[in-house]
């Protein structure tokens, strides 16, 4: 989000998953679904339901399961929707990282910029 803080001129929102991956987002790529090539795709950590971030610091943390990261993910893209199409105020803290879901664990790291 660095390279456009500058000119943006709507508002931008990053919304990082510490311990989630890429293909716990649906249920066609991750493990739960049966599929082939379904796969946990975190870089593995050290000991058993650990995972490397990616974002050059090699920390490891807690691995998400499926089902949590889903319910992550859904409740910021429903707010997302929400407040950008029915301009339900109401989520604009959930999405500014004023405020977190209840049934959230806290490994969500929100990040926001207003418009110039």
């Amino acid at each position: 989000m660095k390279w456009n803080r500058k000119d943006n001129k709507a508002p931008l929102h990053g919304i990082t998953l510490t311990g989630g991956n890429h293909n716990y987002f649906n249920t066609q790529w991750s493990p739960g679904s049966g599929q082939v090539a379904g796969a946990n795709d975190a870089i593995p950590g050290e000991s058993s339901g650990r995972c490397v971030s990616q974002d050059g610091t090699d920390q490891q943390h807690q691995g998400l399961d499926e089902v949590t990261q889903r319910r992550i993910a859904t409740s910021y893209t429903v707010a997302f929707f929400r407040r950008y199409l029915m301009g339900d105020m109401s989520t604009q803290p959930l999405l500014t990282g004023r405020e977190k879901p209840a049934d959230v664990p806290d490994v969500v790291k929100v990040e926001y910029v207003k418009p110039h």
